[in-house]
C-alpha cells in the first residue's frame, strides 16, 4: 500500500476525494504493495476513469478518478 502525503487543490485526486493520509490498496482491482506497483500501474494506465480502493482511518473507501492532462 501507498501512503497518499499530498493532494493538489483542483487535480483528479482532489475531485476523486483523495485526502493526504489515505493509503491507497488498488487501482482498477490491481493490488499495491508499494511505491513501484503504483508507478507501474500509473504507468499503464489509459487515459480513462480509474476506480481506487483506499483505506482512510479504518474505513474502506472506492474512489472513482477521471484523469485529465498535466498543466504545462
Amino acid at each position: 500500500a501507498v501512503e497518499v502525503m499530498v493532494v493538489e487543490p483542483g487535480s483528479p485526486a482532489a475531485r476523486a476525494g483523495l485526502r493526504p493520509g489515505d493509503v491507497i490498496v488498488a487501482i482498477n482491482d490491481q493490488t499495491i504493495t508499494g511505491i513501484d506497483d503504483l508507478h507501474r500501474a500509473l504507468g499503464i494506465w489509459p487515459p480513462q476513469p480509474a476506480s481506487l480502493k483506499v483505506i482512510r482511518d479504518l474505513d474502506r473507501l472506492l474512489l472513482r478518478v477521471v484523469p485529465t492532462e498535466a498543466p504545462n
